[in-house]
């Protein structure tokens, strides 16, 4: 029996921590911009009071609003980005590694958020991809 992938992550104020890679794909990345007030259409508030929003193709919009092979990357109420598993628009621009959510009996929501890759020192984010039924973890390391 082989033994599982792993990849190693350091989240920002948190000792390092192996996470057991589930499967990965090659994915587009729509990072989330955010601002203090809203400028124009298209912001959402968190609940933090921040403004978020998504800049995304009208056929990665699309999908979203359908749930066709997108997926919206979250830490607790605040959106990361969007995940385009197809890469419709543009070419791949980052991994999707979808992990374990337990590590070592310890749930890995309190390190969401904005993670380094320890093995080469990429920046990563990891969330949640909400699912029906339930969740999903996804590291998101960019190239």
């Amino acid at each position: 029996m082989s033994q599982p992938q792993t990849i190693d992550i350091a989240p920002v104020g948190w000792p390092p921590l192996t996470l057991t890679v589930v499967e990965d794909y090659r994915v587009r990345f729509y990072t989330t911009a955010f601002s203090d007030e809203s400028d124009g259409s298209g912001w959402a508030q968190a609940p933090d009071g921040r403004y978020w929003r998504l800049q995304v193709p009208p056929a990665v919009y699309h999908a979203l609003t359908v749930g066709d092979a997108c997926g919206v990357l979250w830490h607790a109420e605040a959106c990361l980005g969007a995940i385009d598993w197809d890469a419709r628009e543009q070419e791949p621009n980052a991994t999707a590694y979808q992990v374990e959510a337990l590590v070592a009996g310890v749930h890995i929501k309190a390190y969401a958020g904005d993670v380094t890759c320890s093995r080469d020192s990429k920046r990563a984010l990891l969330g949640r991809v909400d699912v029906d039924p339930g969740e999903e973890w996804w590291l998101v390391v960019l190239d």
